[in-house]
């Protein structure tokens, strides 16, 4: 099997999407590996897909400004895919600056590197309200099954109840934190990991 087989029998098994907008994550997936640049140009010119360039770039552009492409989708995939079957779960998260944007990204750390399967963009200058919205977004996005898996008894965190967390800075300072306490509704605290 190829790189382009090999990613859509994933896609095919794990993620549930419009299979048109399947096939074209697909191409754009294994020409995201063989190039250096993520730029429209670049992506489109790598695609294999039996089309000319100019066909390829205007189907990625059409794909990367669809509104409707199931994002929520692949990040579950690959958060599923790529997280620790046992343990505690290291979620590493940053704010990167793409003006006129900035993005919360959250990702799992493999091999060295960052493998994100969340994320958030909001305006910059939508303040600091925007940014603790969209930090309290993820937190949210988290659910009781998760806090269940880190050692929170299910009778203790129920879906709507109020939790507060603490975490563990870096060991290397950057920005980010390691979960590490979780108070429940009842105010018990337990150790996360």
């Amino acid at each position: 099997m190829n790189g382009f087989e090999t990613i859509m029998a994933w896609l095919d098994e794990n993620v549930k999407m419009h299979a048109k907008r399947r096939t074209t994550l697909g191409y754009l997936v294994t020409a995201a590996m063989m190039v250096r640049g993520l730029g429209v140009l670049a992506l489109g010119r790598a695609v294999d897909s039996g089309t000319t360039a100019k066909h390829a770039i205007k189907r990625t552009w059409r794909f990367l400004r669809n509104p409707d492409v199931e994002c929520t989708a692949v990040h579950e995939a690959l958060f599923r895919q790529f997280c620790p079957k046992r343990g505690p779960v290291v979620v590493l998260v940053d704010w990167t600056d793409l003006y006129p944007y900035t993005q919360l990204v959250f990702a799992l750390p493999r091999d060295g590197r960052a493998l994100p399967f969340l994320s958030k963009t909001i305006y910059k200058e939508g303040g600091e309200g925007s940014r603790i919205a969209a930090e309290t977004w993820a937190l949210e996005a988290a659910g009781a099954t998760t806090l269940v898996r880190g050692g929170i008894a299910q009778d203790e965190v129920e879906p709507g109840d109020t939790i507060h967390v603490r975490c563990h800075p870096l060991r290397d300072g950057s920005n980010g934190c390691l979960l590490g306490f979780v108070t429940t509704s009842g105010g018990v605290e337990k150790e996360w990991d």
